[in-house]
């Protein structure tokens, strides 16, 4: 069976930002995944950004993937339009200031979660820390709001508790991490030199362009991928 990997926004920007989209085109040939992103997704990653001359070209290296047929424009279903309005709802009402709601989602973020879970799909790549904690560690969320706004936040620990459970089995990848299998499958020599060296530049690319992850936890891959 064709193992489905669903892809969020920030993810995108990340790997097309560093110009890693042909390794990704690589990752995606030689897994034989399908390479799956919503209407939303398209539109903040192409139709959106290719009308601002800074971050046009991404979305041109995006529309070209899905002209090629290696990245897949996949449309929402009955179940995961229902699965949308109802992670909105929750997600969106998790977190309130002054007794307003704080939206921590938005609709390609939310279309993503929805697909990913009506298709059963195999994995969610989300670079975005905030989706991920919300998904991964739904009741740390409230502390790293709190810090990130540096205001008195409140929370609805039902509608948390209700993410974690509809999401507990949700497999969550970064880009970070596809660089690493590409790295372990030897694939770096068709854009960069299999080499330490090049995993690490590639790892702290993707960390500066938006991918969460911490310079201990380069190290880490480095050690056990080196």
């Amino acid at each position: 069976m064709t193992s489905l990997i669903i892809f969020d926004s920030s993810s995108l920007i990340s790997l097309s930002e560093k110009c890693f989209f042909e390794l990704l085109k690589k990752i995606q040939s030689h897994s034989g995944a399908r390479f799956l992103i919503t209407p939303s997704v398209w539109r903040e990653t192409v139709e959106k950004p290719q009308h601002i001359k800074r971050f046009e070209l991404n979305a041109v290296r995006v529309q070209q993937a899905i002209e090629d047929n290696w990245l897949e424009v996949v449309q929402p279903t009955p179940q995961s339009q229902v699965l949308a309005k109802q992670i909105e709802e929750k997600s969106n009402h998790c977190f309130f200031v002054n007794e307003n709601p704080l939206r921590i989602l938005q609709a390609g973020e939310i279309e993503s979660m929805a697909i990913y879970i009506s298709l059963k799909a195999d994995a969610l790549v989300i670079d975005e820390r905030t989706a991920r904690m919300l998904i991964e560690e739904p009741l740390r969320l409230h502390n790293y709001i709190s810090m990130k706004h540096d205001k008195k936040i409140q929370k609805n620990e039902a509608n948390l508790k209700a993410i974690q459970e509809q999401f507990q089995k949700t497999v969550i990848v970064r880009s970070s991490d596809l660089l690493a299998w590409a790295y372990q499958h030897d694939l770096f020599k068709y854009e960069l030199s299999q080499t330490k060296q090049a995993l690490e530049a590639a790892l702290y690319a993707v960390k500066f362009s938006g991918c969460a992850i911490s310079s201990n936890e380069i190290k880490e891959f480095i050690t056990k991928n080196g």
